[in-house]
């Protein structure tokens, strides 16, 4: 076989996980269901994840270097010139078992279930999140007692330090603090939202006295524990992890007595490693201000997780 040959066979193995990620419909959902195609995955996977794959498999070609070098001969009269192929097709299967282990879903996205409009309450987490107010030299104090088997979170000293340059109308950081804008405020005075309170926020370009047209929203409202049905996990990894497993989210469904539009968890969950989040109190948002940030603000339905209630058959979503 010529050397050219060879080359097309090796990058035509690397495709393999590529095409394999494109083929699953729960793996980067397009929201545009137009676009959530196989053909528009596959032209998006493949040249991504091909040129990983290739890199990937100079690993096992170094091995080869390192310690099989000698037989090169032996190998070639016994297998031929497809020895070489074991490297492509190595990073392929380890490529593709990773993804399906670790990372590809198997159930549908709540997002996409029939019901996904008609719970009462929802963990409300968008995926597209700010840096830190600590990134603008914003100060915290934290508990001075700590226990090595809990998240701790900070207090901010003073307002909220941003770039009011970087902000939008709803914006969610990466330690969980919710910053809108006066426009926003408005509207969830428009629609009579409740459980919250604003704090200002200090523009970083300005002078510290200066506060600017956005807030910070604090919740007022701190539910109590889940239901026993929450399989909450920790982990070290080493950092401490604390997270919901499968994020299935309980409560008993009494706790819809005292249950306002924005709500935070008594639990802190997360890690400070930041995966699969930082280290905060979820915001748990009503079904009327599900649909308000959904028409008013563009948020997406993968931004919200719906939360299950136990033990009323009247209000069990």
């Amino acid at each position: 076989m010529e050397p050219g040959y060879l080359i097309g066979f090796y990058i035509l193995i690397s495709t393999l996980p590529g095409i394999y990620l494109a083929t699953k419909k729960y793996f980067m959902i397009v929201q545009n269901q137009k676009y959530n195609r196989f053909i528009i995955k596959l032209f998006y996977f493949v040249p991504s994840i091909t040129t990983f794959t290739l890199i990937l498999s100079l690993l096992p070609w170094a091995l080869y270097r390192i310690f099989l070098f000698e037989y090169t001969t032996f190998l070639i009269d016994k297998f031929t010139i497809y020895i070489a192929l074991l490297c492509p097709l190595s990073a392929s299967i380890f490529l593709i078992y990773f993804f399906k282990k670790y990372v590809i879903r198997t159930d549908m996205p709540p997002e996409f279930r029939l019901d996904f409009m008609d719970y009462k309450l929802y963990v409300f987490m968008p995926h597209a999140r700010m840096i830190g107010p600590a990134q603008y030299h914003t100060k915290y104090v934290y508990p001075k007692k700590r226990d090595s088997k809990e998240l701790l979170i900070g207090k901010p000293v003073g307002n909220l330090i941003y770039d009011f340059k970087i902000l939008k109308q709803i914006n969610y950081t990466i330690t969980g603090e919710v910053i809108v804008s006066e426009v926003a405020l408005e509207i969830f005075r428009k629609y009579y939202l409740t459980g919250y309170q604003t704090q200002p926020v200090t523009d970083n370009n300005k002078s510290l006295a200066d506060s600017g047209p956005f807030h910070q929203i604090v919740p007022l409202n701190i539910l109590p524990s889940f239901s026993p049905k929450t399989i909450v996990q920790a982990k070290r990894t080493p950092q401490l992890r604390v997270f919901v497993k499968n994020d299935s989210f309980y409560y008993d469904a009494d706790v819809m007595g005292n249950v306002f539009d924005f709500n935070a968890t008594s639990e802190i969950l997360g890690s400070h490693d930041g995966f699969p989040y930082s280290p905060q109190r979820l915001w748990i948002v009503s079904n009327k201000a599900m649909r308000i940030l959904l028409k008013e603000f563009d948020q997406q339905r993968r931004d919200f997780i719906p939360v299950m209630l136990v033990g009323d058959k009247d209000i069990t979503q």
